[in-house]
């Protein structure tokens, strides 16, 4: 726990620091993920000192807490997930989170399982919207919270939604190293824009 401390009261601005933690953090991640009984008491530590964190936090260490959270989230705590996603969008930017791609794909990807899971896919949909310029690409650029706003709209029966989105839409980059895009994120795209 004191090394995800150290993590979120980094500045945005020390980016080697930033680098040497998020890495350190990483590597942790496979004990919290795989620790067995203690995967619900991680998990249960880290949403309650998540709540308690003042505004202003670091983004880029909240994205790794989070994005390590999703993988070991009890069923139990899904509703406070989704709220502190919600805050955390709300003052993030693709500046602050430039280091950390495969979380901002992680928690997306696992926004969308949430809440299919809890039967509520349209509440996912507008917190994936504000993830897809956090990978601070172009706006032609294929990520993977495209797909996952796709999979939400289709889970919620917001097809409209998807189509309008989808006319607004011009994709004529894909940049994997840029957005952590994956095949799967791909032909999920391509295949959920196919059914409209």
């Amino acid at each position: 726990m004191e090394l995800v401390v150290s993590l979120l009261s980094l500045s945005p601005h020390e980016g080697a620091e930033q680098k040497t933690l998020i890495s350190g953090l990483r590597e942790k991640s496979d004990i919290i993920v795989t620790n067995g009984t203690q995967v619900v008491e991680s998990s249960t530590a880290l949403i309650i000192m998540l709540q308690s964190l003042p505004p202003g936090i670091n983004p880029t260490g909240l994205a790794v807490v989070l994005s390590l959270q999703a993988e070991v989230l009890p069923q139990t705590a899904f509703v406070s997930f989704f709220s502190i996603c919600k805050q955390f969008l709300m003052n993030s930017t693709a500046e602050d989170l430039k280091f950390v791609k495969e979380e901002i794909t992680s928690i997306s990807h696992k926004l969308v399982s949430i809440s299919c899971q809890i039967g509520q896919p349209r509440a996912a949909i507008n917190m994936i919207k504000q993830i897809i310029p956090l990978y601070g690409v172009a706006d032609t650029c294929l990520t993977p919270a495209h797909a996952d706003l796709l999979q939400a709209c289709i889970a919620g029966q917001m097809y409209s939604y998807a189509v309008d989105f989808l006319r607004c839409l011009d994709i004529f980059e894909i940049n994997s190293t840029d957005t952590n895009l994956k095949c799967e994120d791909f032909l999920k795209f391509f295949y959920y824009s196919g059914i409209w």
